[in-house]
């Protein structure tokens, strides 16, 4: 019996390490972080095991004023719906969980964003160096875009609220939709 439990918990222990796929978290600041927050989900080369559970599964992380250059990792949290990541040294953001419905990415280096989420409700990507801003979701209802270079905003196609554009380069805006409440 004894031999028989022990074949079963070596066999679930080998199927558990071989569902692991570690991956490099490039920056050390991120990797610090991620490590703090999750010390099960990293081996002993620092690697973060992409299939961890708790990291597929958080919905929230806050990474903001941590001198972050590269958030290289963060699409493995596959249902994250907050993401804060404001007041780092990003220049751009990877390709983002599809899940996030809210986006803080205001004080950083930005000058490309990626694809938005289709989920995404608030997004503030203030005092950046945008150029330019990716399709806009139909599901967003906030957005501050103020303090870049932008010189044009994309065509707004869903219900938006509340739009900050100030302090860009704009001539012109625009069709704005009948929903908006709040324009600065």
């Amino acid at each position: 019996m004894k031999n028989l439990i022990f074949t079963c918990l070596l066999f679930v222990f080998i199927a558990n390490i071989s569902k692991a796929q570690f991956v490099e978290i490039p920056d050390s600041n991120f990797r610090k972080i991620l490590k703090s927050k999750y010390p099960t989900c990293f081996n002993g080369s620092n690697q973060m095991n992409s299939n961890c559970s708790v990291i597929v599964n958080e919905g929230s992380l806050n990474v903001s004023n941590k001198n972050i250059y590269s958030l290289e990792g963060i699409q493995y949290f596959k249902k994250l719906k907050y993401l804060n990541c404001f007041n780092n040294q990003l220049s751009s953001l990877p390709i983002l969980p599809g899940s996030i419905t809210v986006l803080y990415c205001f004080n950083n280096q930005l000058s490309t964003l990626p694809d938005l989420p289709s989920s995404l409700i608030n997004f503030d990507c203030n005092n950046n160096k945008l150029s330019n801003l990716p399709n806009l979701p139909s599901s967003l209802i906030y957005l501050n875009c103020g303090s870049n270079q932008l010189s044009s905003l994309p065509i707004f196609t869903g219900s938006i609220k509340s739009l900050n554009c100030s302090n860009n380069q704009l001539t012109n805006l625009p069709t704005l939709p009948s929903s908006l409440k709040d324009l600065d």
